[in-house]
């Protein structure tokens, strides 16, 4: 009988509740972004993933959001410090040794 009382008090849904205000982490949303970019699909990914509210579009959250703005730009920055790296390996450098899926900008408005 305790058992089954503590179960009953100390279990809870797995998912939140609807009304829940969840948001992308972003360093996991940037793993996320930076999978579907060397895909090809990083618009796509921006364009048709939802929030927890089955409404807001990724691109809009990010388009609001400094943090999840800065962990997709953060992956422009990569992409030029990776065409760095490209042009020194010409070079005989080896710290542009590591190859580097190219990948297409995006604009997320301010």
């Amino acid at each position: 009988e305790y058992v089954a009382a503590w179960m009953r008090s100390s279990l809870r849904p797995l998912w939140p509740p609807a009304g829940a205000h969840l948001l992308p982490a972003p360093g996991y949303l940037r793993l996320c972004a930076a999978a579907h970019r060397r895909a090809g699909l990083l618009d796509h990914f921006l364009d048709s993933t939802l929030l927890h509210d089955g409404v807001t579009t990724l691109r809009a959250h990010c388009e609001r959001d400094e943090g999840a703005r800065r962990a997709i730009a953060s992956l422009d920055e990569e992409e030029a410090a990776g065409s760095d790296e490209e042009a020194a390996s010409m070079h005989g450098d080896a710290r542009g040794a590591l190859s580097r899926s190219s990948g297409h900008g995006v604009t997320l408005e301010p």
